[in-house]
């Protein structure tokens, strides 16, 4: 499991897990499963780790319910400094603001530098809505919590379902990049293949 640490506002550091939504309830439930995921992502990532963390750490609670989401998230707290940190899982935004899955749409559009305002339109909201969205946005706020999901839809992005077999070694390199990234597997491979598809393109016309 792949983690990254960073401050969290009131004082609290926070370690977003690359948790699977599925092995959630068992996280919290389990000490033992949350115990091994956490030691699991130290030996494999320790610099994405907060400093002493070799030297011990022991589950110390729980938060709030959050009340978007309706998810706790697990604390620990280091042995030496006795720093407590928040463990929450990768599947949902910072401040519990939506599910990853929800927003991954709008964001994978980001990725391409598509103007805000076109986001809100694909999301079906207002031009008035549109021009805050981007006011916001370009402020630097945290805009996930104003998109209407259940509206979403891709312009001249039909999907198709197609099946491609990897080796096993691409499977789990993926699947690192995925969790740090805190994306779905899906989700890279689909932003590496535009990627590839975008430079092929323009690779293309500066030889034409």
């Amino acid at each position: 499991m792949d983690t990254v640490a960073h401050e969290a506002w009131r004082g609290y550091r926070t370690i977003r897990l690359g948790l699977a939504e599925a092995d959630y309830e068992r996280f919290m439930s389990d000490r033992e499963f949350a115990k091994r995921g956490l030691d699991k992502g130290y030996r494999e990532h320790p610099e994405l780790f907060p400093e002493q963390w070799d030297k011990g750490d022991v589950l110390y609670g729980f938060t709030p319910q959050s009340r978007k989401q309706g998810l706790r998230c697990r604390r620990i707290r280091l042995r030496a400094t006795r720093a407590v940190f928040t463990v929450a899982p990768s599947f949902v935004m910072p401040y519990m603001s939506a599910r990853v899955e929800q927003v991954e749409k709008a964001l994978f559009l980001m990725r391409f530098h598509v103007p805000c305002w076109a986001i809100a339109h694909v999301f079906r909201r207002d031009a008035m809505y549109a021009k805050k969205f981007d006011s916001e946005f370009d402020s630097g706020k945290d805009m996930t919590h104003a998109l209407d999901i259940s509206k979403a839809r891709r312009p001249l992005q039909k999907q198709r379902r197609i099946n491609v077999d990897f080796p096993d070694w691409m499977i789990e390199s993926l699947d690192r990049e995925a969790s740090r990234l805190g994306v779905t597997r899906q989700s890279i491979i689909k932003v590496w293949l535009a990627e590839r598809l975008e430079q092929t393109a323009s690779n293309k016309r500066s030889k034409s």
